[in-house]
């Protein structure tokens, strides 16, 4: 894959990355499908992840952007709460009825006492250096056997994309096999794993289900 290269200093990629998002949110709704058809595999990766959780769990989602996923978890009887990095993607969730809040999982502390986080297409958007503390922080806010639910691109390297609008957004791969070793060392256990393709077609996902199982191992930091 290409390697990423951005212009500006003394800036995040992180940092890029969401006002890329914050300046083009109706570009991305209207490139971005409300429904799972015909990309089935999004919803049976949810359907998975929620046959694990106990009737009536809640659920913290992160990188929301829209409700579409919410809404789904929702009306199998779970309570979800919607947050997201981008402030006029948190704006958008409330006009739709979501009591949204800003949430950087690079920055932010992690609210405590849910029973899965959901992250459906943000891991990617973080460094191969910052995702093991991610991890472990989303280890730490979790309880005792809760879920961490994520999906992110596969692939080798760093890049930056312009799919669905044209601002730059910086995008980490990983390989199957190193993405799972690291979410074990942060100590959870791998429940369901897929590759599939996404909406855009260019790339394969990797769709996981991880429980927590056990204080994690010191992280390897050859990831």
């Amino acid at each position: 894959m290409t390697q990423a290269t951005n212009s500006h200093e003394n800036t995040t990629p992180n940092e890029l990355t969401i006002a890329a998002y914050d300046r083009n949110v109706q570009s991305y709704l209207d490139h971005t499908s409300q429904a799972y058809k015909p990309h089935s595999h999004l919803q049976a990766w949810i359907d998975a992840a929620l046959s694990r959780l106990a009737p009536q769990s809640s659920v913290l989602e992160v990188g929301s952007a829209t409700p579409r996923d919410a809404r789904y978890i929702r009306s199998h009887g779970f309570t979800v709460q919607c947050s997201d990095a981008t402030p006029h993607f948190v704006e958008y969730l409330k006009a739709q009825g979501e009591p949204a809040f800003i949430l950087n999982l690079l920055t932010d502390p992690l609210p405590p006492g849910y029973d899965m986080i959901f992250a459906n297409a943000v891991i990617q958007h973080f460094t191969r250096e910052d995702l093991p503390a991610i991890f472990q922080k989303i280890h730490t806010a979790l309880g005792d056997r809760a879920l961490f639910a994520f999906s992110t691109k596969t692939g080798s390297g760093e890049t930056w994309v312009t799919e669905k609008f044209e601002d730059e957004r910086y995008i980490c791969f990983w390989q199957p096999d190193e993405l799972e070793a690291l979410t074990r060392q942060t100590g959870f256990e791998i429940v369901y794993a897929e590759t599939a393709l996404g909406d855009c077609s260019d790339y394969d996902w990797r769709m996981i289900v991880a429980q927590k199982v056990k204080e994690p191992h010191a992280v390897n930091r050859a990831f």
